[in-house]
């Protein structure tokens, strides 16, 4: 009875061993980093396209037609002041909206990398993990 109860320890033991080890195993911490990776990187480009939205729409605020600035620059030089700030407003909300695209191709491009690196390291997890399945069961009904 004693040795009954000595293997069957044994073998649960070996069953936990199995099983952490297909827990901590370096594909599976791989893909979920991956996975977290890729939410990350979509919630920043969720981010960045509204603020690229939101510029866009400061910067049409801020544009000035031909005639108006003719207008302005017939008129006083506080007018003229004006302008140029309008002017150095639009540049500032072009250079951006060049930084954002730039933020935002830069981290499609990073998107893809882990969504590639993802699915390489789910697969070998679920290939490891394949093998290690009928192990752990028949241990498990021993």
């Amino acid at each position: 009875m004693i040795n009954k109860i000595l293997e069957y320890q044994k073998l649960d033991i070996e069953t936990a061993k199995a099983e952490k080890e297909l827990n901590f195993n370096e594909h599976k911490k791989t893909a979920n980093n991956m996975r977290s990776y890729v939410k990350d990187a979509q919630d920043k480009i969720i981010n960045i396209d509204k603020q690229c939205e939101n510029i866009m729409l400061e910067a049409n605020k801020a544009r000035l037609t031909k005639e108006e600035k003719e207008k302005y620059v017939t008129q006083l030089d506080n007018i003229v002041k004006v302008l140029d700030g309008y002017e150095r407003k639009i540049n500032d909300y072009q250079d951006k909206v060049n930084e954002i695209l730039t933020i935002f191709e830069e981290t499609k491009k990073k998107v893809y990398v882990a969504k590639v690196k993802y699915k390489e390291a789910n697969e070998k997890f679920l290939e490891v993990q394949k093998q290690s399945m009928p192990l752990i069961s028949e241990k498990r009904q021993n």
